[in-house]
């Protein structure tokens, strides 16, 4: 049995544990790597890749038992009445995948797992991008292929900026806490590409294997600071912008947490992009509960901050960077 501890800002802690699965790479995880700790922590919940289910019959504190079978995986998720969760998941993987069955699974969930936690706690992870520009987060927000991870790529290389988020950052006590997802990915990018796609099949190729040898970073990581500016990114035909009150946006970042809740953020190893996690919550009656304690977190933390609604043109360009450092906002 092999087991990784995480702690996150001592804000929420988990396990993952590889109960007897062989295969390659499995001491990896570049994805949570800024988190790990060698110590032993008291999980908030605990992730276990297994090659069967333990009998739970016999559990007597169970709050909710869920089953979900996919063509690669299954999954069994155990709340109990504290709130602890365990969730086991059994491999099903096929072909080449077969050789990282821990490597590719064990992650499937934990941005579910702590999105559900951290509600719960009365704070929330953000899918946004995020940089420090003198003591004050600025936090781009919206959906994918909005540019958001570029305009972090062009902030930290222009403006001597520190990193709070490039696929999430944490907010708790009105305060922003950095999320380094898959920083060595990002460290990678910056040095290598202009924007946040690969250019070629043979960059994707150079970007896996820099997170097999390399753990260099370069990029300063922010401490947690107060939220100045909030920006809702979404397509357009150009770059246009204008100010608009939390009120009116509210809706549009409580959609925007709902729909990243069951999704695996980086699942190249893996194939797995949607882990369902959304069934758990409606087979409970859950749903709308996260949803109405996501509207009330950024309620109670937001109410002092600035908000913006961008549109972004169809195609990045690194001019976008000083458009926004220029306009005094």
């Amino acid at each position: 049995m092999y087991k990784e501890n995480y702690n996150i800002h001592n804000i929420i802690s988990f396990q993952i544990v590889n109960n007897n699965i062989t295969g390659l790479l499995n001491k990896i995880n570049p994805e949570y790597e800024y988190f790990k700790v060698d110590t032993e922590v008291d999980p908030d919940f605990r992730i276990t890749v297994a090659k069967v289910f333990r009998n739970v019959d016999e559990i007597k504190s169970l709050k909710y038992k869920f089953k979900k079978k996919s063509t690669y995986w299954e999954a069994e998720i155990l709340e109990h009445n504290n709130s602890f969760i365990e969730l086991t998941i059994v491999p099903r993987l096929q072909g080449i995948r077969n050789l990282f069955q821990f490597t590719a699974l064990k992650n499937i969930y934990v941005r579910s797992l702590l999105y559900y936690s951290l509600i719960n706690k009365g704070c929330t992870l953000i899918h946004s991008s995020a940089v420090n520009i003198n003591g004050k987060a600025y936090v781009f927000v919206g959906r994918p292929g909005v540019f958001k991870t570029s305009l972090i790529m062009d902030f930290l290389r222009q403006t001597g900026t520190s990193f709070l988020g490039e696929e999430n950052v944490l907010l708790m006590d009105e305060k922003i806490y950095p999320f380094p997802l898959n920083i060595q990915s990002l460290s990678h990018k910056i040095k290598y590409y202009k924007y946040e796609d690969p250019p070629s099949y043979i960059h994707k190729l150079m970007l896996g294997l820099s997170l097999l040898k390399n753990k260099n970073i370069n990029i300063p990581i922010s401490n947690c600071c107060y939220p100045e500016k909030i920006f809702y990114l979404e397509k357009g035909n150009k770059f246009d912008y204008k100010k608009v009150k939390l009120e009116n946006t509210i809706d549009k970042l409580v959609s925007n947490e709902i729909q990243e809740i069951d999704l695996n953020p980086t699942h190249s190893l893996s194939g797995i992009s949607n882990n369902y996690f959304s069934e758990y919550l409606h087979e409970f009656g859950l749903m709308e509960e996260i949803k109405e304690k996501i509207r009330n977190i950024f309620l109670n933390n937001f109410r002092e901050v600035d908000f913006y609604s961008v549109s972004m043109p169809k195609s990045y360009d690194t001019k976008l960077i000083n458009e926004l450092l220029r306009r005094k906002f």
